[in-house]
């Protein structure tokens, strides 16, 4: 199944460690309540890791996703 159509806030990221995933995921939500956003509480987020085989082993890049309610 694939992902519902629609509109998604997304942003790419680097992270080094856990603490700088969780940021991220914070920075966006962040994001949305300061542009007035309403994210889909029926969907599910969505990471997509780049480079997963070394992920937490050194810096990587994340882009972070969320649906958005019409």
């Amino acid at each position: 199944q694939g992902l519902p159509s629609g509109n998604y806030l997304c942003g790419k990221v680097t992270v080094s460690n856990l603490t700088a995933y969780f940021a991220a995921w914070d920075a966006l939500f962040i994001h949305l309540l300061n542009q007035d956003l309403t994210p889909d509480p029926d969907t599910k987020y969505i990471d997509i890791i780049e480079s997963p085989d070394t992920f937490w082993a050194q810096t990587t890049d994340i882009i972070i996703s969320i649906r958005l309610m019409d």
